[in-house]
């Protein structure tokens, strides 16, 4: 027998698959630099991988959300 749950979650989770590779066009400025986008599938928003230091030898990459 198959069940069906509902659960309440925030949208755009990266663990949980919300966050597909963006296929659309870029302007050439955001082109150039390599940047992988990506778009959540539920709300459209779009996001992209920031590094940042986080102290002297740590190097952290957090999502951040991508406004052009």
């Amino acid at each position: 027998m198959k069940i069906k749950e509902t659960i309440e979650r925030e949208c755009c989770d990266p663990i949980q698959g919300d966050l597909k590779p963006y296929m659309g066009k870029l302007s050439p400025k955001f082109r150039n630099r390599g940047i992988s986008i990506k778009f959540c599938v539920h709300c459209g928003q779009l996001w992209y991988d920031k590094r940042r230091a986080d102290g002297i030898w740590w190097n952290e990459t957090v999502l951040e959300r991508f406004i052009p």
